[in-house]
């Protein structure tokens, strides 16, 4: 396949002259113009390898076939030859030119019989190729392409935050998320028509999207709210709660069917909104959660994951289940797996040891009809939500993405030098330097639980178990324990702390709408968010642990504020603000300087650090310097100069861009300023989408487990 025909772009005869190029390459050389190991590996090298000069792999091939290969084989279709005849006149010219003096015995054959040979057999090649590419563009013979995230941003495609891609009714557009450098969530669509996705706007922070059946519609998860939103025009429409919503299915009849959060049963609510009403429950089963359900053809038969996590030992008893709404009759199990499952065009598409099989199913028995059969290997497996990177649909488009997912933490010095990896790769957020510099503390899974690292010896504690999500751990000033925040099943949110050795929580805050963000390092002060959990609208408050039953608004705003920090000698909090349309970091103070006590409403003494945006500000001990991240992902350092009633910035330098080195973020600092923690998204996030058109069950080429 030519670059164009592999990235989705239209299609014209000099197609046709790229793939006779190759032909003739390998007819000429016995060697492929293009080699791989694997499907990815072919497809890499058409984007981006030159093939030599066949003369320098058969040197009796005159060097004028050199230059006709080569600009067939041109990666720009205007460098190439515009039509067949003329390529066909420049090989008749080249046979009557004198070839060249043999350098081997003249046993062999004549050079211009070798290439009259050649002539003709790449022009029945070509005869071919063409039938063959007139039945493709018939529907008959599927075509696969890579899919790039838009320019200057990532696929966000797996995690808490994920939005894997989802296809249109028709086949003809994808929905899927992307962060920018600042890592702003989005949903796209790319129409396969066209070259360049489109944002959606509206879909800010987005999650899980999924389709209307006539293609008009986007529904989605965002700041703990099922939403839709009209491709047409408007605001999303805020349908009703979903704490933490696991993938959702819009009917014909206008009803969807969600997953409100990681724990629990499904619902379903009407797609104009309402009050929604639960259809399955995980009470007296051994799952914790149902999640990613598709509504299948018929309108009331559904399909759903039913998960657990089992203890040590036990059996994994998760699987495919399929039940039928507005009945008494229980779900009944298809499957074990261990994530989704799609139907499509009568098949139950699953994962098994990251092959994609597709099976014969018939959903009125609930009851496979026939062998499984391999559709695509290496398919992205996020384990940490029970979800694969795949979807698929009744015109015959299957979308996935192959590779591992996982998140990276690397740790970088002053100059942008890599210092090595730390710890496990996995879905982890909320990276937290000790306040020694020896441990990291971060959030990891789904659901998420409280982790430490020791960064000298590679180990990992694991401290939190509960099966609802616990995140944003801090450290306390003497290393010793961890608050952090957990997430309850109505969407509340309860401040914990636990031991850095482990051992049982304790709570410090009872359910409500705050997070922590911080604890200062006098130990007498918690930071936290209200609103919102991560993004949106949200402000800055802090309680003392002498009387955690009352918190004090620090800067309460129409904006969202986050991301707050104490300083060491506890006198300033620095924060990231929307007030001025875009992210930037401010500083504002926290204890009078007279009294040493906190300063509730300090909005009056404020100051901005960051002049062309920023975010994740972290200090240094001694306060001299403020770091921060531009919108271009290069670490920035603020040079401070404070007293007890005054505050200054010197000047913002530079000092490394995480960008193209890790593409992710900066979330802690050692003390000295000397050691930067990163944890990057993965290169998942600059993997490709692999895109199969014209789909059709083929003969299975292994059999899957049947446990």
């Amino acid at each position: 396949m030519a670059p164009e025909q592999l990235e989705g772009r239209s299609l014209d005869p000099r197609t046709d002259l790229f793939a006779l190029g190759a032909v003739m390459f390998e007819m000429a050389t016995g060697e492929r113009a293009f080699p791989g190991g694997s499907q990815a590996s072919i497809i890499a090298s058409i984007l981006n390898r030159t093939p030599p000069p066949p003369s320098t792999r058969q040197p009796l091939l005159p060097p004028a076939l050199d230059h006709i290969v080569a600009r067939a084989l041109s990666k720009d279709p205007d460098e190439r030859w515009q039509t067949a005849r003329d390529m066909l006149l420049e090989l008749r010219t080249r046979l009557n030119e004198t070839p060249p003096k043999a350098a081997q015995p003249s046993s062999l054959p004549p050079i211009g019989w070798m290439l009259a040979a050649l002539v003709g057999l790449a022009l029945v090649a070509a005869s071919l190729l063409s039938a063959y590419l007139r039945s493709t563009s018939a529907g008959a013979v599927p075509v696969r392409a890579l899919i790039a995230a838009p320019e200057h941003m990532l696929f966000q495609l797996t995690g808490d935050f994920g939005g894997p891609p989802a296809i249109s009714p028709d086949g003809r557009s994808l929905v899927f998320a992307a962060v920018d450098p600042l890592g702003k969530r989005l949903l796209w669509i790319r129409h396969l028509e066209e070259i360049t996705p489109e944002p959606l706007t509206g879909s800010e922070d987005a999650t899980f999207p999924f389709w209307s059946p006539d293609g008009r519609s986007v529904g989605f998860f965002a700041n703990g709210k099922l939403k839709r939103l009209d491709l047409d025009g408007g605001s999303a429409l805020t349908l009703c709660d979903a704490a933490g919503g696991r993938g959702g299915s819009w009917s014909a009849q206008n009803v969807i069917v969600f997953a409100p959060g990681v724990r629990g049963g499904l619902q379903q609510v009407s797609a104009s909104g309402g009050s929604p009403i639960e259809i399955t429950s995980t009470d007296g089963t051994p799952f914790t959660s149902h999640r990613w359900p598709q509504i299948l053809p018929d309108g009331q038969h559904f399909i759903y994951l039913a998960a657990e996590t089992p203890k040590p030992g036990d059996p994994d008893r998760s699987g495919i289940f399929i039940g039928t709404l507005n009945s008494q009759h229980p779900p009944q199990q298809v499957m074990r797996s261990r994530s989704q499952a799609a139907f499509a065009s009568g098949q139950l598409f699953f994962l098994r040891d990251r092959t994609l099989w597709a099976q014969p199913f018939r959903p009125d028995s609930g009851r496979f009809d026939g062998a499984p059969a391999a559709v695509a290997r290496d398919v992205l497996d996020d384990s940490t939500i029970w979800r694969g990177i795949f979807a698929v649909n009744e015109a015959g488009t299957i979308v996935y993405q192959t590779g591992l997912a996982g998140t990276a933490i690397t740790s970088y010095d002053r100059d942008g030098h890599d210092l090595g990896p730390v710890g496990e790769n996995g879905i982890i957020f909320d990276v937290n330097l000790s306040p020694d510099g020896s441990r990291i503390a971060v959030n990891r899974g789904d659901p998420a639980d409280i982790w430490v690292y020791e960064l000298t010896r590679g180990t990992s504690l694991r401290l939190t178990f509960d099966p609802r999500n616990e995140i944003t751990p801090v450290w306390a000033p003497d290393g010793g324990s961890l608050a952090y925040s957990r997430v309850e099943s109505d969407g509340q949110i309860s401040v914990m702390q636990v031991s850095a050795s482990g051992g049982e929580p304790k709570p410090l805050l009872p359910p409500g709408d705050y997070a922590v963000t911080d604890w200062s390092a006098d130990g007498k002060y918690l930071l936290l968010r209200k609103g919102s959990l991560l993004v949106g609208p949200g402000d800055i408050f802090e309680v003392p642990l002498a009387d955690l039953t009352h918190p004090r608004g620090l800067l309460e705003t129409p904006f969202a504020e986050y991301h707050a920090r104490f300083s060491h000698d506890g006198r300033w909090v620095s924060y990231v603000s929307n007030e001025s349309g875009r992210d930037e970091v401010y500083v504002m103070r926290f204890r009078a300087p007279d009294t040493g006590q906190a300063t509730p409403k300090a909005a009056g003494s404020r100051f901005r650090i960051s002049t062309n945006g920023g975010v994740l500000p972290r200090w240094r001990a001694d306060g001299a310097e403020l770091y921060y991240v531009s919108p271009d992902q290069q670490v920035m350092a603020a040079a401070i100069s404070s007293r007890s009633d005054t505050f200054a910035v010197q000047r913002v330098t530079p000092l490394f861009a995480i960008h193209p080195k890790s593409v992710g973020w900066v979330y802690d600092v050692s003390a000295d300023g000397q050691r930067f923690i990163v944890n990057s998204l993965g290169d998942e996030g600059k993997r490709p989408l692999v895109l199969v058109t014209n789909w059709e069950a083929g003969t299975p080429t292994a059999e899957p487990s049947r446990r």
